[in-house]
């Protein structure tokens, strides 16, 4: 009965190219559930969103959003963020968001969305986690050996 099955699938998988109907193609976004991450304030972050999508379709149009209450804050026109897309074949590409100078205020939710051809993907949230740029204050070697060893300083 498997073997009847699948001989029938194949059938008509074939049927469908041969009469030139396309195979059914589903747009699709790949980022992981509970995706976190940390950095600190003024380090560069780049976020990655990788895209499905069909041939014959044109280039998705991807974009990324930012959790704000209950809506999705779009990020397009984030002034420092930069946004590119970058196709690898002609069925997947990838889109990065890249903040070069994280600060406090982007602690929080992004996720991206894909439209093409009528039908639209949207990830999981990635959590952007930032903490607070911790200055130093690390007493010099000089100081630091004084302390250890009084003697080597006369």
């Amino acid at each position: 009965m498997q073997c009847y099955i699948f001989i029938q699938v194949w059938l008509w998988m074939l049927l469908l190219k041969v009469e030139g109907i396309e195979e059914p193609c589903l747009l699709a976004i790949s980022v992981y559930r509970h995706t976190k991450f940390h950095t600190s304030e003024g380090q560069s972050l780049t976020l990655s969103c990788p895209v499905n999508y069909c041939i014959n379709k044109g280039t998705p149009i991807v974009s990324w959003c930012k959790q704000e209450g209950k809506t999705c804050s779009s990020l397009e026109n984030k002034a420092e963020a930069n946004i590119t897309w970058t196709p690898y074949n002609e069925t997947f590409g990838n889109t990065l968001f890249t903040i070069p100078s994280v600060n406090i205020n982007d602690n929080g939710s992004y996720a991206c969305k894909a439209q093409q051809a009528g039908q639209t993907a949207k990830s999981h949230y990635i959590q952007l986690l930032v903490s607070e740029r911790i200055t130093s204050s690390t007493p010099s070697f000089r100081k630091y050996r004084a302390i250890l060893c009084p003697d080597l300083l006369t």
